[in-house]
């Protein structure tokens, strides 16, 4: 897209339109992206949204957080910033049932 500014006449609709193509969406981004492992992904990023969702609920600390789910700090920040390569799914369920929370009462959007 050009650095123009676009007029409040102009919706994104319309520079789409011109511009873009745009195809719906499958409800897994890491699926639409061709991404191998896409489930997995998805329950990852799924997990780690509920964990942090908790943890701002809670008011709780990085340091207090990764106390009362038994990992480093390191760890706990990585999974708050979304960086989960290193986790499982298995992993971040546990993670999410030692803060209080147990999987099956995790709302996935």
């Amino acid at each position: 897209m050009s650095s123009k500014k676009l007029s409040r006449k102009t919706s994104a609709r319309q520079v789409l339109s011109k511009h873009e193509k745009v195809e719906a969406s499958t409800g897994n981004v890491f699926a639409d992206l061709g991404l191998p492992d896409a489930e997995e992904l998805l329950l990852k990023s799924q997990l780690a949204v509920s964990i942090a969702e908790l943890v701002e609920q809670a008011g709780w600390t990085k340091t207090e957080t990764a106390r009362r789910a038994g990992i480093d700090h390191a760890k706990i920040s990585n999974v708050l910033r979304g960086r989960l390569s290193g986790f499982s799914s298995n992993r971040l369920s546990a993670i999410l049932d030692r803060l209080g929370n147990s999987v099956g009462t995790v709302s996935h959007r």
